[in-house]
């Protein structure tokens, strides 16, 4: 069994919840994809994928997915930026 590989991504210009949740349940349906959720006021993708080989694939396909609603939206993934350094989304 594939260990599960847990990531947080925000989706700049993401501007409706309508377009939030066809994004979330289109991703949902992508091959290796266990979980996703996309949560609107903070515009974060949360999603669990099988295999970590998969997520350079999984965030073309969801930003594919995505610029379908909006073509504006950008995917970039959350995290620390450096040491000691966070990312501030506002």
């Amino acid at each position: 069994m594939e260990s599960a590989v847990k990531k947080e991504y925000f989706l700049d210009g993401l501007c409706c919840s309508h377009c939030a949740a066809g994004i979330e349940q289109e991703i949902r349906d992508l091959d290796g994809v266990r979980q996703a959720s996309v949560d609107f006021p903070s515009k974060t993708l949360r999603v669990e994928y099988s295999g970590p080989e998969r997520g350079e694939a999984l965030v073309c396909r969801a930003e594919t997915i995505a610029k379908r609603y909006n073509p504006d939206i950008v995917i970039k993934e959350k995290g620390i930026s450096g040491p000691g350094k966070r990312t501030l989304f506002l």
